[in-house]
């Protein structure tokens, strides 16, 4: 299951990994205070957006944060197993044939927190964004 749950928060972004030193402070600075206990981090950086990956308790989760130290987005790997019954209910309903791929949840502090699954169907791919009560917020297909 952790190898699932590395390679699918990988499959959301490959790009190098960073040193400590390579990072703004203050983004360093935050992440730190929300996460004390947290010494094992990988970090990366997309379009000056920093990644921070680590494990709490077993499971896989990110951080991402601006130059300036505002979090964007928090994630963490889910289990399949874990969806609601609403949320299983909703993906069977808007895409019968597909199978679950990989989940994650995410939060912010505009939007709360959502559920992405991927799904594929053997030819076709999309991720589902669902919504606290299990309703479809959003899907975007993928290549």
């Amino acid at each position: 299951m952790l190898v699932r749950a590395i390679l699918l928060l990988s499959a959301f972004s490959i790009v190098p990994r960073l040193w400590a030193q390579d990072i703004p402070q203050a983004a360093l600075d935050a992440f730190h205070e929300r996460h004390p206990d947290v010494s094992a981090v990988e970090w990366t950086e997309e379009e000056g957006i920093y990644r921070a990956q680590y494990m709490v308790d077993g499971i896989l989760r990110t951080a991402d944060l601006d130059a300036r130290g505002h979090v964007i987005v928090e994630g963490r790997v889910k289990r399949e197993e874990d969806l609601t019954e609403a949320e299983r209910s909703t993906l069977g309903r808007e895409y019968p044939g597909y199978r679950v791929t990989g989940v994650r949840s995410t939060s912010t502090a505009a939007r709360g927190t959502f559920t992405e699954v991927m799904l594929s169907d053997g030819k076709n791919k999309v991720e589902v964004l669902l919504d606290e009560q299990g309703r479809m917020a959003a899907a975007n297909p993928r290549k």
